[in-house]
C-alpha cells in the first residue's frame, strides 16, 4: 500500500491508498517526465501557495520532511524549484520556477489521461 495523490478539478488535492502494483501505468507516464506521483503533488503544492517551506510542504502532503527534502531536491536538479529567502531573511522557503509550471502542467495533463482510462476508484483499497 502506498500514498497516492489526486488532482481533482474541484477538490484540489486529496490522497487515497491503494496498491503499487496497480499504479504502473501512472508511474510509468510520469517517470517518462522524469518525476513521481509524491514530486507533481508537491509541484501543486507550490503552485497553489506560490511558495513554501519544507514543513509548510510536508504539513500539506501528510509526508514527513526527510521525504520532502529528497522531493525537493530532485526536482532542483531538474531545475523545476527554487530556493528563496523570506522577508525576514532567515527563513528558506521554495517556490516554482516557470519550467516547473511546465512541468505540472505535462504531470496533472499525463495524470488525467490515466484517470480517464482507470479510475482512482478501482484502485483505491480500505482508506485509513
Amino acid at each position: 500500500m502506498v500514498r497516492v495523490y489526486k488532482f481533482e478539478e474541484r477538490g484540489g488535492l486529496g490522497s487515497d491508498r491503494a496498491d503499487l502494483a496497480a499504479l504502473g501505468e501512472e508511474d510509468d507516464l510520469l517517470f517518462a517526465l522524469g518525476i513521481t506521483n509524491g514530486q507533481l503533488a508537491l509541484l501543486y503544492v507550490l503552485e497553489n501557495q506560490l511558495e513554501a517551506t519544507r514543513s509548510e510542504i510536508a504539513f500539506a502532503l501528510v509526508m514527513d520532511e526527510w521525504t520532502v527534502t529528497l522531493n525537493i531536491q530532485a526536482l532542483e536538479a531538474l531545475n523545476a524549484v527554487i530556493p528563496t529567502i523570506r522577508k525576514d531573511g532567515r527563513t528558506r522557503a521554495f517556490r516554482l520556477t516557470p519550467s516547473g509550471n511546465e512541468l505540472l502542467k505535462a504531470g496533472i495533463g499525463q495524470w488525467r489521461v490515466t484517470r480517464l482510462t482507470t479510475p482512482l476508484s478501482s484502485l483505491t483499497l480500505n482508506q485509513p
